[in-house]
């Protein structure tokens, strides 16, 4: 079973094995990574957004997020390598339980943090390491810069299990509880 692309969708579904014979399409995985899109196509929405669970569209020109309120049963997302911002708003995501957004240009978590949680209220794993505002594990900032930040993020998502490259930690969680004003 193939995922579909956006070259899959031109060719309006026509895909076939190598004994050309019809392929069945798996219409809940949307894969449309490197089609430097800065939107997705109406075309695309309309056959799919209520379908798909699984969307990629990694290494992309997405800014804006609101074409997100058509997939409705949408699951996982990645958008590593986009063009999202602090500014850019994600629509109410309910099923929303895994999202990828490192590489992008997130400058403060202290305005996209707090409206993501409003958004994706069951996240479970979510990763954004790569942006300006967020400090590495391996390399950018302090240790106590990268435990704040993880303090800060784990704070707004109380189902989180996986942030960035690692687990949240009871000890984590329990030290997110405190305050989670202060802003890394």
């Amino acid at each position: 079973m193939k995922m579909t692309s956006l070259k899959q969708f031109i060719l309006e579904n026509e895909i076939l094995d190598k004994d050309g014979r019809p392929e069945e399409v798996d219409e809940k995985r949307l894969v449309l990574p490197y089609e430097e899109l800065a939107e997705i196509p109406q075309g695309i929405i309309e056959k799919y957004g209520n379908k798909t669970e699984v969307l990629d569209l990694s290494h992309n020109s997405i800014r804006e997020l609101q074409f997100l309120i058509h997939f409705t049963n949408l699951t996982t997302l990645i958008l590593d390598h986009n063009e999202i911002t602090s500014e850019s708003r994600f629509p109410f995501l309910p099923n929303l339980t895994t999202l990828w957004i490192n590489s992008n240009k997130i400058m403060d978590l202290g305005s996209f943090i707090p409206k993501l949680s409003r958004s994706a209220t069951n996240l479970r794993y979510l990763s954004i390491m790569k942006n300006p505002a967020t400090p590495s594990s391996f390399g950018s900032g302090s240790f106590a810069q990268y435990a704040m930040y993880r303090y800060y993020v784990i704070s707004y998502f109380s189902k989180l299990e996986h942030l960035d490259e690692q687990v949240v930690t009871s000890e984590e969680r329990e030290e997110s509880s405190k305050d989670r004003k202060s802003v890394v």
